[in-house]
């Protein structure tokens, strides 16, 4: 299986002017001597072109592959935990929830005072309404 640095190396090969986008005329080109069906090369740039322009962009390319830059795959993983949190799915990380998580982690018991736990809701939750949605989550995250 290809790793990302052979598919942006194969991606640059094929974007033949530089512009950071693929054409049906680069692919033709880089598919000349191969004897590749102009209707496949069609296909092919079809399932890469999310936005349907006749182009394959750089960002196209690599979201239809998965490829993520860092800061995405960072962000992913914590909208991830954050959805464990969740337990309820309501978008939002109540006292209870983050009780039942920590109990979870730490085997029944958390360490945690009732106290302790309300002052880090009210330090964290910008809004007001008791409870942590995903940016208050990010934030603190990013603060420690």
């Amino acid at each position: 299986m290809a790793n990302e640095e052979e598919l942006m190396k194969f991606f640059d090969e094929c974007d033949v002017d530089g512009s950071g986008e693929i054409t049906l005329a680069e692919l033709k080109e880089v598919f000349a001597n191969k004897k590749v069906d102009e209707n496949a090369l069609s296909s092919y740039i079809d399932s890469f072109d999310r936005d349907q322009d006749g182009k394959i962009s750089r960002d196209e390319y690599r979201k239809s592959l998965g490829l993520f830059p860092e800061s995405e795959r960072k962000a992913m993983a914590w909208r991830g935990v954050f959805e464990s949190f969740d337990a309820n799915g309501s978008g939002k990380i109540s006292r209870d929830e983050l009780d039942a998580v920590l109990r979870e982690m730490h085997g029944g018991d958390h360490g945690y005072d009732a106290e302790a736990l309300q002052r880090f809701l009210q330090q964290n939750d910008k809004d007001g309404d008791a409870e942590l949605d995903y940016e208050e989550f990010l934030q603190w995250i990013r603060h420690n």
